[in-house]
């Protein structure tokens, strides 16, 4: 009787630790993401600007050839 008492909380127990273990990681797993992401768009940034910079160097060219 114990022992089936006892497979019966293992049984019911063991599915509930499994998802507290996992929900422990998942704030780690979004930490990850968050970072991965803020670097992506710190690129991204970078790079756009780097292209107004190009752009506007290509816009002043224009015009110095444009002015006699």
């Amino acid at each position: 009787m114990e022992r089936s008492i006892l497979h019966v909380v293992e049984r019911v127990i063991g599915p509930i630790i499994s998802s507290l273990a996992a929900m422990e990681k998942r704030p780690e797993k979004i930490e990850l993401m968050q970072l991965e992401l803020k670097k992506t768009n710190d690129e991204a940034g970078k790079e756009i600007m780097q292209r107004i910079a190009e752009v506007r160097y290509d816009v002043v060219q224009e015009l110095e050839e444009m002015t006699p």
